[in-house]
């Protein structure tokens, strides 16, 4: 815990010049150990995935919605699993997933007549 507080501390000074001194009771948590907190995590590193190269089987199939209907999106499904950060890659990814189907599906159907009233 020390050095991931120490390693916390340093990346305030650099991006804080002078704050890191403000963390004054710093806390690490290693959501791993926290029960029923497994779920989301998927161990996409045990097989040799690492952030930002994750091409796992399992990574692909839950990133390609198989019927066109249904989009998973979330940290766990991005190439930053496990941060903020990831939870919205995730969902522009989707979001530019549902542009295209609702774009290709106009170009092949054509507009529809609105529905009357």
């Amino acid at each position: 815990m020390a050095e991931q507080i120490a390693i916390a501390k340093g990346v305030v000074a650099r991006l804080h010049p002078g704050h890191e001194a403000e963390l004054s009771s710093p806390v690490v948590v290693n959501w791993s150990k926290i029960p029923f907190n497994l779920g989301p995590w998927p161990s996409y590193g045990a097989r040799g995935g690492q952030e930002g190269h994750i091409d796992d089987p399992a990574y692909q199939l839950l990133n390609t919605p198989p019927t066109g209907r249904v989009y998973f999106s979330g940290a766990h499904l991005s190439q930053m699993p496990g941060w903020q950060e990831g939870a919205v890659f995730s969902a522009q990814r989707t979001l530019g997933l549902l542009a295209t189907r609702v774009s290709q599906s106009v170009a092949t159907e054509g507009r529809r007549a609105p529905a009357a009233a």
